[in-house]
């Protein structure tokens, strides 16, 4: 039986997102569209340079869990694993919009940042 739940649920699923900022206003990197009764753990990586001039980097690793029951989402824990930022007015966030899970970057003004998103998401 647990064979038979595993190929239901099936293999994880991974997602890649970019985005670029040349403010300080948060911005849409990936959005995750949530299913009614399902939880979630996502494993997301986002590395960020500024490209308009050499030199600041960023990057950070964080675990998600989420659930959606009977279509109202909540995220459980976000869990920062790592950070790294030449510039600490640079971030990672996650926040709920109805049944989507989104993550935004935020960069800083008058500096333009590539951001690159590696997801992984597990479900059951």
């Amino acid at each position: 039986h647990a064979l038979e739940e595993l190929q239901r649920m099936g293999p994880p699923r991974v997602f890649e997102g970019v985005a670029t900022t040349t403010n300080a206003t948060p911005t849409l990197i990936y959005r995750f569209g949530t299913a009614s009764n399902v939880c979630y753990q996502f494993q997301v990586r986002v590395v960020a340079r500024r490209t308009d001039v050499a030199g600041e980097t960023a990057s950070y690793e964080r675990t998600i869990h989420a659930k959606n029951i009977g279509g109202t989402v909540t995220v459980g824990a976000t869990t920062a694993i790592s950070t790294f930022e030449d510039a600490a007015a640079w971030d990672v966030t996650v926040a709920v919009s109805g049944t989507d899970i989104n993550v935004s970057v935020t960069g800083e003004a008058a500096k333009t940042i590539s951001w690159k998103l590696n997801a992984r998401l597990d479900q059951v």
